[in-house]
């Protein structure tokens, strides 16, 4: 078989194989770690960070003119900029964005013994090179 017939006949079995989801999550940890690593130096007091296109479309905000952006890595592109909340005028913010944990209501000991009657035992991550 010609090398490229070849490569082309493992990607496509490659595809259809659990190993493929387990790297789409690893790349997706990945992200997910260098853009918390790139919000940890972020200034002091950022709170929630959006792309500019995102604020106008989901928030109905905009970008404040002389606003510095953050640089994070993004799927298939090299880089994206976002922008803090403190960076942006417009339609006051949903809740849940300004306060994404918060909660309310009693604890009661029922409602713990649901929660941990729901609560699964952490996955072993499987890494896309592991067997």
């Amino acid at each position: 078989m010609a090398l490229k017939s070849r490569v082309f006949h493992d990607l496509l079995h490659f595809a259809s194989t659990p190993r493929l989801r387990s790297a789409v999550a690893f790349a997706a940890i990945s992200f997910a770690i260098c853009h918390l690593a790139v919000l940890e130096t972020a200034p002091a007091g950022m709170r929630f960070a959006a792309s500019a296109d995102d604020w106008a479309k989901l928030f109905n905000r905009a970008v404040k003119d002389g606003a510095r952006p953050l640089l994070i890595l993004w799927p298939f592109v090299p880089v994206a900029l976002v922008y803090d909340v403190a960076d942006t005028d417009g339609a006051p913010l949903p809740e849940d964005v300004l306060s994404p944990f918060r909660a309310s209501g009693p604890i009661t000991q029922e409602r713990l013994n649901r929660f941990a009657k729901r609560r699964r035992p952490p996955r072993k991550a499987r890494l896309p090179y592991s067997n």
